[in-house]
């Protein structure tokens, strides 16, 4: 690869992580993926030629990242598969919408995600529930590990992963 290239790759794994922050999930469609990458002014994904689901999937191939399927009929990509080339990514390459920091990986999310259910299941009235008491631990945990522009991306990020368990509503 040559430098442009690499510059190239940098800037599209930057917008990439900013796709992922703005969703606020751990996966998202390849479709969706491209429509958010086209649609940020100034950048070549929407140039004469806009990016397509096929140009980003070989633009990706030499990270070994690899579009897969994210639901039973949904192709796309999950979050973790990108965490080793994002932690390679120079500071100004890796701005989100959590200040400029990383973020919470993957396995962090999921590990808050279960620890919320567990809690909502266990440990607190469906009244403490209305009124936000287990919202509000939820932000005073994220306010510990992440910067404070980030607590309520983050936030969003947790609640957006599904309960393991069938029955649970959170």
């Amino acid at each position: 690869m040559n430098v442009d290239d690499v510059s190239r790759l940098e800037l599209l794994l930057g917008d990439i992580r900013d796709a992922f922050a703005k969703k606020g999930g751990v996966e998202i469609a390849s479709a969706d993926l491209v429509k958010a990458l086209v649609a940020i002014k100034g950048r070549p994904w929407a140039g004469d030629k806009p990016m397509t689901q096929k140009k980003l999937a070989q633009m990706l191939k030499p990270l070994a990242i690899a579009v897969g399927r994210i639901g039973t009929r949904v192709r796309g990509y999950k979050l973790w598969q990108f965490e080793e080339a994002f932690s390679r990514l120079p500071s100004n390459a890796a701005n989100t919408d959590n200040g400029g920091g990383r973020g919470l990986s993957s396995r962090r999310l999921q590990e808050l995600a279960d620890w919320y259910s567990d809690q909502a299941y266990w440990h607190y009235s469906p009244s403490a529930l209305a009124a936000g008491a287990l919202d509000a631990e939820l932000r005073a945990l994220l306010r510990q590990e992440v910067v404070s522009e980030a607590v309520e991306t983050e936030f969003k990020r947790v609640r957006s992963i599904r309960c393991c368990f069938p029955t649970c509503r959170y």
